[in-house]
């Protein structure tokens, strides 16, 4: 399965902790090929870290849609906080 994260904030790293349990114990049934944030350095961050916990590097988007249209994705994980002012 191609799975796309949207949002690489703090929560979005405890999804891939228990992602790369998955794959340490077998299970690995996924490969994390996407990932979005509105900030390009969040993102490009993001992708480090999946490469060195799954060992593949997604491609980085700042643009939801446009990550939908290009991504050839087959499920997403909405990751994002409403922002409380």
């Amino acid at each position: 399965m191609k799975l796309g994260f949207i949002g690489c904030g703090v929560i979005s790293t405890a999804h891939l902790e228990g992602l790369q349990q998955l794959k340490n114990e077998g299970k690995k049934t996924f490969d994390i090929t996407a990932v979005c944030d509105l900030r390009q350095d969040r993102a490009e961050a993001f992708a480090v870290e999946v490469k060195s916990r799954l060992g593949k590097r997604p491609e980085v988007y700042t643009d939801y849609r446009r990550m939908l249209e290009e991504g050839r994705l087959d499920a997403v994980s909405v990751l994002v906080a409403k922002i409380r002012r």
